[in-house]
């Protein structure tokens, strides 16, 4: 059995908005071998778009465990799922681990965004900031970064920053689809 099909296509149906078809797809693979810990991350996924918090956890928990190649995007979804449910302290702590992990992790410091509160010269937004110009971070990654950008900004009150760094982060997410 091909079992990177079964990812692939519970990752289609998420995209779509069909979260029960993807967990449907999950636990067929999962059927066939239930030691796939890419599958469980997805299903986490999937479970997390239904509201289905807990499960999502305990699939993303084994995910963690069979899956140590994507530790970090693991625990960027679970500080995603934390954060949705409020818990911002638990959200923070899972962004800062999977940036402790994979320092150049783009989507952890946009998720980030969503949670942590900025300081004037932060030091994450000097990071995100070389991060940005580095030449091997792909058009995707760049639009998390200025998301991320953004919002700091945002919040630190420089809006003609936090303006740029939208209007920057929009123009490439539209040239990406």
């Amino acid at each position: 059995t091909y079992m990177p099909a079964y990812n692939n296509l519970a990752i289609v149906h998420l995209k779509i908005g069909d979260p029960w078809q993807a967990e449907k797809i999950c636990r067929q693979g999962l059927a066939k071998d239930k030691d796939y810990g890419v599958l469980y991350n997805v299903l986490g996924n999937a479970l997390h778009q239904q509201g289905r918090s807990a499960a999502a956890i305990e699939n993303y928990k084994k995910a963690l465990k069979l899956c140590p190649e994507e530790k970090e995007i693991c625990l960027c979804n679970l500080g995603n799922l934390y954060a949705d449910i409020g818990d911002k302290k638990r959200s923070v702590k899972h962004f800062e681990r999977a940036l402790e992990i994979s320092p150049d992790y783009a989507e952890a410091y946009y998720a980030l965004s969503r949670v942590f509160r900025y300081k004037k010269d932060d030091p994450l937004i000097v990071t995100m900031e070389a991060l940005k110009q580095k030449p091997e971070i792909t058009s995707a990654e760049r639009v998390h970064l200025y998301f991320g950008l953004g919002r700091a900004y945002d919040q630190l009150g420089d809006y003609k920053q936090a303006f740029a760094n939208y209007a920057q982060g929009n123009y490439l997410a539209r040239s990406n689809i």
